[in-house]
């Protein structure tokens, strides 16, 4: 049955009918059927990054996304998922302005990242959640927790020997020190 809503709102999808492709994934996680967690959980991601590409209900995606992270849970493995689910939902609390819940959460998704075998995507993970982490620092005023955080993502995107990433985190790291001499003088 969820194949078939699957397949249902990949073809809403194609012909662009956004609301019909998330009534289809709505149906696979209201259902009275019990799916496989990894079918609901792929099923509300989906949903969520849908609903906040498409929608302004933020609510309702980040709802989506703290129920798939309770059921990722249970799952040992499946790291990408979670690493998806642990961004979105630091998206939601972004928009939100709900900044402490997401620093916790980006603490959590690091702490993940850094137990996972050390592969190219646990270490982009890395400096995408470090970079999540240095703007919620920034919009706190909390200057040297945000360098430390740039800092932490310029050594995972070293790591990989990924330039452009390291060229990025050095240019925020190095506006964030004229910031900060800004502010003091």
């Amino acid at each position: 049955m969820a194949e078939g809503l699957w397949g249902l709102a990949d073809h809403h999808q194609k012909l662009g009918e956004i609301g019909k492709t998330i009534k289809c994934l709505e149906a696979i996680c209201q259902s009275q059927i019990s799916f496989l967690p990894l079918v609901e959980v792929k099923s509300r991601l989906r949903l969520a990054a849908l609903l906040l590409r498409y929608s302004h209900n933020v609510n309702h995606a980040k709802s989506h996304l703290e129920r798939s992270l309770l059921l990722l849970k249970s799952i040992p493995s499946s790291y990408d998922l979670k690493f998806q689910n642990y961004s979105l939902l630091s998206h939601c609390y972004h928009l939100l302005a709900s900044f402490p819940p997401q620093r916790n959460l980006l603490v959590k998704a690091l702490e993940l990242a850094s137990s996972v075998p050390q592969d190219i995507s646990a270490y982009l993970w890395s400096c995408n959640f470090n970079s999540q982490l240095a703007n919620t620092f920034i919009i706190q005023a909390d200057f040297p927790s945000s360098l430390s955080a740039l800092e932490s993502g310029f050594l995972s995107a070293s790591h990989i020997c990924f330039p452009e990433l390291q060229v990025d985190s050095l240019f925020f790291i190095f506006a964030l020190e004229v910031q900060v001499i800004d502010l003091c003088c």
